[in-house]
């Protein structure tokens, strides 16, 4: 951050990066609207004045009929304008097989965090979201529900429990809907991390069918942390939080996450490929 220009860039994230998701998605042609998530555990967490940008991509090695997709990715911009309230806006790129990579989705929403620990215990956070489908013909939706995370030493639970519906009176559209994201997570160290997740969707609860007739998938996980101030664990984040206030600027942080999630039902592939990225500043 040596220069100018560098400086300008880094001190207008939010507003540079939804331009360039807006960009990318005009340019883009868009097609039709095809389920499935970008496979990334929200986190509770709010810090006032921290922005992110993630990256969040799927591939899928055998798609099926029900979830026709070869790859996804999620580009999500966040920007906490106090300890407590984050605001975010998204893009959703897909490709369905034999298909061109496509734009399918603007999302904005935001973010609440109602408990906030200090050291090992409970965060608790709300998220909504509206979600603008690209073509015409699909309604566009929204989505809400509880974020809720559990951190003892260096292990951590984390489960996302959201709520979906659409928005406008369609012959066709469905009632409400449920998706949930979970994690469990061991810090071996301040750098890698290990840990498995778990994906699910119940597109119509009021028609829910078969256990079997859902897509829910889980795998293992690798987290890396390349950023200078690596997160550790609960105790040592306590330990370094005054440290951390008194310093005037973040040093940029890179996290990045992979895995592999196996589908654990008929319409489910057999196999995801997720890699997150996620630069913190």
């Amino acid at each position: 951050m040596d220069n100018e220009w560098t400086s300008w860039c880094w001190s207008r994230p939010l507003a540079s990066a939804t331009m360039l998701i807006l960009t990318c998605v005009t340019l883009l042609t868009p097609g039709p609207a095809w389920a499935q998530d970008s496979f990334y555990v929200r986190q509770p967490e709010v810090e006032k004045g921290e922005t992110e940008i993630e990256e969040h991509g799927a591939v899928s090695a055998d798609p099926t009929t029900e979830e026709n997709l070869r790859q996804s990715h999620e580009v999500e911009v966040t920007e906490g304008l106090t300890d407590r309230w984050q605001l975010m806006v998204e893009g959703l790129f897909e490709q369905p097989l034999h298909e061109n990579f496509q734009a399918t989705e603007v999302e904005v929403g935001t973010q609440f965090e109602m408990i906030k620990r200090k050291g090992d215990g409970f965060d608790l956070a709300f998220r909504t979201e509206y979600e603008a489908m690209l073509e015409h013909n699909q309604a566009d939706q929204i989505l809400f529900g509880p974020i809720i995370k559990y951190v003892q030493g260096r292990a951590s639970t984390t489960f996302d429990a959201f709520f979906t519906g659409q928005v406008g009176n369609r012959a066709d559209a469905e009632s409400l809907g449920f998706e949930y994201n979970w994690q469990v997570k061991y810090e071996l160290n301040r750098r890698v991390g290990l840990g498995v997740e778990a994906f699910g969707e119940i597109k119509d609860l009021a028609n829910s069918g078969s256990f079997n007739d859902q897509p829910h998938r889980a795998g293992p996980v690798i987290y890396l942390n390349f950023g200078d101030e690596a997160e550790g664990s609960a105790a040592e984040k306590h330990e370094n939080e005054e440290t951390e206030h008194e310093q005037e600027s973040k040093a940029p942080e890179l996290k990045v996450a992979a895995g592999v999630l196996f589908g654990l039902t008929d319409v489910t592939p057999d196999m995801t490929f997720k890699l997150d990225a996620e630069l913190e500043f």
